[in-house]
C-alpha cells in the first residue's frame, strides 16, 4: 500500500529508466527549458551516472563540456561550474516547489559534488526522510540517517569505497605534506571500512527498498491508462504513428548549394541581409559572390512546440508499452494512415495531413489563421484568433485543438494535436500527456452524457498563455462530442 501523504518518505532503488524520466521531466519544464546550459549541465551528469562514470565528474570537465572552455580553463580562476551548479541547484529547488511538486522521484545535486542523486517519495511533499548527501565527492540516498543503496544489479559498496579511495589518497598526494600522509592514510582506511560495514547493512535489507518502491505510485502512466482518451489507441494491436510537420520555411542559400536551387533563390535588399544576418549573429552560411537568397525548405524542419510535443508522447506511450513510429508529414502515405493509429501535430498551416476530416467537425481552422466555432453554444466566441503584443510582436495567447476522430481504416484512432502556433500545439500535447489535464478532460467528456459511456471521438478546444515563446497556464474552453 502507497504511504499516505505527509508521511516519512524512504530511499529506494532507482532504476535506470526512471532516472531518464525523471531527467525528461526536469528539463522539459519551464525552469530548464528555455535555459540551453542548465540543461545541458543536468543532461551531462545524469548520462555520466547511467553509463557508471560518474566518477569522472568534475569541475574541469563540466566546463569544458557544457560550458565550451578551451584546454587553458582553470577552475580555480574562473567559477563559472560553481555559480553554474548554485544556478541549477536553484532551479531544481524551484520546479520541485511547482511544476515537480508531485514527482515522486526527485533528482538532487548534494553540495559538494557533481554528481546525482536521485530520492523516491511518498507523496507531493518535501522528503522528510531522505536526502542526497555528498561522501568524498560521491553523492549518496541517505534515510533516517543511512546511507541506501541505489541499483539493484550495482551495489552502492562496490562503486562507493573504490571512488573514494581514489579520491582520497589523490588528495593526498596532491594537498599534504610528506610527514602527515600515514595518519591520514590510516585514518581515512578506518572511515572508509566503517563506511563499507554501513553499506553492506543497508545492502543486506533490499527487500525493505523493493518494498517501498513497488508502493509507489506510477503518476502519469495510471491516469493515462484508465483514461478514455488514450483507450482506443491502448486496446488494439496497432502501433501508434507520431506525424511531425513540415511547414514551408524559407533558409538562406550557401556555398554548398547547387546552382539549380540558387535559381529558385528570392534575392534580398541589402537592408533586409543586414537584418536577418543580424538576427543570426552574422554567422549565416551565406555564398559571399552574391547576395543573400532563401529558397523554400519544405522537408527540413519542425516546429519547436511540435518537436517537444513528440518527445513527451513517445515518452508517455512507451511507460504504456505502446510502441511508436515517426515521421515527417511530407513522407507519410495513405498505406500508414491505414496501417496504425495516429497522432497529427500541428495544425492544417503546418501539416498536409490535418486537412478536413470525414467526420463533421465543430470547430476549424479558417483562412484568417484562426479557429472558427461552426456552431456556437452561449457564451462562446465565433472565431478565436491568436493575441500579440502589439509592442514587441511577441505572441501572448494561442488557440489549440485536441481532435480523437476514426482511423481512416475504421478500426484505428487518429489524434489531432493542433495549435493556431507551434506554442499552441505543445500546449495540446501536455494536455493530453499531464495527469491533471487528462482527468480534466475526462470529466468534461463525462458531462457530455452523464448517465452513458463517455463518448469516443470529440474536440476540445484550448487556450494557452505564451510567456517567452513557452506555454504556460492552458485553460480548456469548451468539449464538443463528434
Amino acid at each position: 500500500m502507497a504511504a499516505p501523504i505527509g508521511t516519512k518518505n524512504k530511499t529506494a532503488d532507482v532504476s535506470p529508466e526512471e532516472i531518464r524520466q525523471t531527467l525528461s521531466r526536469v528539463i522539459q519544464s519551464r525552469y530548464f527549458s528555455h535555459a540551453p546550459k542548465k540543461q545541458k549541465f543536468v543532461q551531462l551528469i545524469c548520462d555520466y551516472y547511467l553509463q557508471g562514470r560518474a566518477a569522472e565528474l568534475n569541475e574541469y570537465l563540466i566546463g569544458y563540456e557544457v560550458f565550451e572552455k578551451g584546454a587553458g580553463y582553470n577552475p580555480s580562476s574562473d567559477p563559472v561550474v560553481r555559480v553554474g551548479a548554485h544556478d541549477v541547484r536553484k532551479k531544481l529547488e524551484q520546479y520541485y516547489q511547482n511544476e515537480g511538486a508531485t514527482d515522486v522521484i526527485r533528482l538532487q545535486i548534494p553540495i559538494g559534488t557533481y554528481v546525482p542523486c536521485f530520492l523516491k517519495t511518498s507523496g507531493p511533499t518535501e522528503p522528510e526522510g531522505g536526502e542526497c548527501v555528498a561522501v568524498e565527492g560521491l553523492a549518496v540516498a541517505q534515510s533516517e540517517g543511512a546511507a541506501a543503496p541505489i541499483e539493484k544489479k550495482n551495489p552502492l559498496a562496490a562503486r562507493l569505497l573504490p571512488f573514494s579511495a581514489s579520491l582520497f589518497f589523490g588528495f593526498v598526494e596532491r594537498k599534504l605534506r610528506r610527514q602527515e600522509k600515514h595518519l591520514l592514510l590510516a585514518t581515512g582506511a578506518v572511515i572508509f571500512f566503517l563506511v563499507g560495514v554501513v553499506i553492506w547493512l543497508i545492502s543486506q535489507n533490499r527487500y525493505l527498498s523493493d518494498q517501498l518502491s513497488s508502493n509507489s505510485s506510477g503518476g502519469d502512466t495510471n491516469i493515462a491508462v484508465s483514461s478514455e482518451v488514450w483507450h482506443s489507441f491502448l486496446a488494439n494491436k496497432s502501433s501508434t504513428l507520431l506525424i511531425l510537420s513540415n511547414p514551408v520555411v524559407f533558409r538562406s542559400v550557401n556555398g554548398a548549394d547547387p546552382e539549380i536551387l540558387t535559381k529558385q533563390g528570392i534575392k534580398l535588399t541589402p537592408e533586409q541581409t543586414t537584418l536577418i544576418a543580424g538576427l543570426a549573429n552574422n554567422k549565416l552560411p551565406i555564398r559571399s559572390d552574391q547576395p543573400m537568397q532563401l529558397i523554400p525548405a519544405m522537408n527540413m524542419y519542425t516546429g519547436i512546440g511540435e518537436a517537444i510535443g513528440v518527445f513527451r508522447l513517445h515518452g508517455l506511450l512507451q511507460t504504456l508499452g505502446e510502441v511508436t513510429l515517426l515521421k515527417q508529414s511530407r513522407s507519410v502515405g495513405v498505406d500508414d494512415l491505414k496501417d496504425h493509429d495516429v497522432v497529427l501535430l500541428g495544425s492544417v498551416y503546418a501539416n498536409q495531413w490535418s486537412m478536413p476530416l470525414a467526420i463533421k467537425e465543430n470547430f476549424v481552422y479558417g483562412s484568417h489563421t484562426s479557429i472558427e466555432n461552426l456552431a456556437p453554444q452561449p457564451g462562446e466566441e465565433k472565431e478565436y484568433k491568436p493575441l500579440f503584443d502589439q509592442r514587441t510582436g511577441a505572441l501572448l495567447e494561442d488557440y489549440a485543438l485536441i481532435t480523437v476522430v476514426p482511423g481512416v481504416s475504421g478500426s484505428n484512432s487518429l489524434m489531432s494535436l493542433s495549435g493556431i502556433y507551434s506554442e499552441g500545439t505543445q500546449a495540446a500535447v501536455e494536455f493530453v500527456t499531464d495527469k491533471d489535464h487528462l482527468k480534466e478532460l475526462d470529466d468534461r467528456l463525462k458531462l457530455i452524457h452523464p448517465n452513458a459511456k463517455q463518448p469516443r471521438y470529440f474536440q476540445a478546444l484550448l487556450k494557452a498563455r505564451v510567456e517567452n515563446s513557452f506555454p504556460t497556464q492552458i485553460i480548456l474552453l469548451t468539449v464538443r462530442k463528434l
